[in-house]
C-alpha cells in the first residue's frame, strides 16, 4: 500500500501532534465538552474531529437513533484555524497540549488518524460514555505509546457515570430526574480512570499527568461560568407525589373528584411504567436495557381509573408494598440504582388509595352501622309489635 501525503509530509519534516480539549458549551450536547487531535506541521495543520454527526437531524429521530444504540457518528478533518475560530466564537474554554512523542510515535499516530478518517473506517456507533470524540482520542494515543499512557488506569476514578452526568446538566433537573428514573444501575457503578477519560477534562488531567503534556490555554470563556455542581432532583419527585397524593385526599368525599384522581393516578403512573417497559425492550444500550426502575413503575397502573372499588384497593395496597420493598433495598443499598425519592411517587398516592375509602372495599361493618346491628333480612322484618298491631286491625 502506498503511503499516505500526510505520512510522506511527516516523513520530510517533524510534525507536532496535538490534543485540543474544549469546555461546555450553550447547548445541550455540548454541556460534557469536545475533544480534537491534531497534526501541525510547519506549513500546515489538520485537525481530526471524532465527534462529528448531523446535528440538524429530527429530534425524535435522534432519539430513536439513540435508544437503538445507532448513533452514526464520523471522523471529519478540519484545518486547525477553522477549528478554533469556531470554538472561540462560540464562547468555548479551548486548552492546547503538545504530546511529548518522539517520532516513531508520532509517525504511528499520523497512521492511526488516517486510517480511522478514510471511507471505509470512519463512520461508527456513537455512545455517550464508551465510545465518542474523547475515547477515541484517549485509545489513539494509547495505542501509539505502546500501551503506557493507560498503564495503570484501572483504579478507581472515586466517580460514576449517574455524577457526572448530573454535573454536566446543572441546569436541567428535570433531565437529571428523568436519568433517575429510566437510565439503570450501570450508571451507579465506580468508574475506573481509563472510563472516566470519556469526558474531555479527565483526558486533558490524564496527559499532563501520565505523559507531561502542559496544558496551554488558547481561549477564555467570556460568558457566565456554567454551574458544575449535580442539581437537586428531590423537588421534581416530591411535586409529582403531590401531584397525585393530593387530589386523592381531597376528593375523598366526593364520587366524581375522586374518579377523577384515581384516573389522574393510573394515567400517570401507568405511562411512565409503560415507557420503562417498552425501552427496556427496545433499547439496546445497557444503561437503559437493565433498569431497576422496572420494579417500581408498571404499566398495569394504567387500569386503576376501571378496576372494581374492592379489586382496586388489593391493588393499590399491592403496589404500594411494592414500592415501600424498592425503597428499603434502595436505603439498605441492595439496589444500586437512586430509587428512594422516586419511590414515593408511587408509595404515597397508592397507599392513600388503598387505605382509605376512595379504594378500599367497604367497610365490614358499614350495614350494620346503616341498620343496627340486624342483617338485611332482619332489618326488612317489621319489629314485633308492629305485627300485633297489624294482627289486631
Amino acid at each position: 500500500m502506498l503511503p499516505s501525503l500526510a505520512l510522506l509530509g511527516a516523513l520530510s519534516a517533524d510534525p507536532e501532534i496535538v490534543v485540543y480539549t474544549m469546555g461546555p458549551g450553550e447547548h445541550l450536547f455540548e454541556r460534557f465538552g469536545h475533544a480534537a487531535i491534531c497534526v501541525e506541521e510547519r506549513l500546515r495543520a489538520r485537525c481530526y474531529n471524532y465527534g462529528t454527526t448531523d446535528f440538524e437531524t429530527p429530534p425524535q429521530k435522534i432519539g430513536w437513533e439513540f435508544i437503538r444504540g445507532n448513533s452514526r457518528f464520523w471522523v471529519s478533518v478540519w484545518p486547525k484555524e477553522r477549528m478554533l475560530r469556531a470554538y472561540v466564537a462560540s464562547d468555548r474554554d479551548v486548552y492546547r497540549q503538545v504530546l511529548p512523542l518522539d517520532r516513531e510515535q508520532k509517525l504511528r499516530v499520523i497512521g492511526l488518524l488516517e486510517s480511522d478518517s478514510r471511507e471505509e473506517n470512519r463512520y461508527y456507533h456513537y455512545h455517550h460514555f464508551d465510545d465518542n470524540c474523547t475515547t477515541r482520542i484517549r485509545d489513539v494515543v494509547d495505542r501509539a505509546t505502546s500501551g503506557r499512557f493507560l498503564q495503570g488506569a484501572d483504579v478507581s476514578a472515586g466517580v460514576t457515570r449517574r455524577e457526572l452526568g448530573a454535573q454536566g446538566l446543572g441546569e436541567w433537573p428535570l433531565a437529571v430526574a428523568l436519568g433517575q428514573v429510566f437510565a439503570g444501575p450501570r450508571l451507579d457503578q465506580d468508574m475506573s480512570l481509563r472510563e472516566a477519560m470519556f469526558l474531555p477534562r479527565y483526558l486533558r488531567s490524564e496527559l499532563e499527568s501520565k505523559l507531561g503534556a502542559k496544558v496551554e490555554r488558547v481561549s477564555r470563556r467570556r460568558g457566565v461560568p456554567f454551574p458544575s455542581q449535580a442539581p437537586r432532583t428531590w423537588p421534581s419527585f416530591a411535586g409529582l407525589a403531590g401531584l397525585l397524593t393530593l387530589p386523592l385526599v381531597l376528593s375523598r368525599r366526593s364520587p366524581r373528584g375522586a374518579r377523577a384522581a384515581v384516573l389522574l393516578t393510573g394515567l400517570v403512573l401507568g405511562a411512565v411504567g409503560s415507557a420503562l417497559w417498552l425501552m427496556s425492550v427496545l433499547a439496546r444500550m445497557q444503561e437503559l436495557r437493565m433498569n431497576q426502575a422496572l420494579l417500581l413503575f408498571w404499566p398495569t397502573d394504567l387500569a386503576l381509573g376501571v378496576l372494581r372499588r374492592g379489586a382496586r384497593g388489593s391493588y393499590a395496597r399491592l403496589r404500594a408494598l411494592t414500592a415501600l420493598c424498592v425503597l428499603t433495598l434502595s436505603l439498605m443499598g441492595v439496589l444500586e440504582q437512586p430509587l428512594e425519592v422516586p419511590a414515593l411517587v408511587v408509595l404515597l398516592p397508592l397507599g392513600w388509595l388503598g387505605w382509605s375509602t376512595i379504594g378500599a372495599e367497604r367497610r365490614p361493618f358499614a350495614k350494620l352501622a346503616k341498620h343496627g346491628f340486624g342483617s338485611r333480612k332482619a332489618a326488612e322484618t317489621p319489629p314485633v309489635a308492629e305485627r300485633k298491631i297489624k294482627r289486631f286491625q
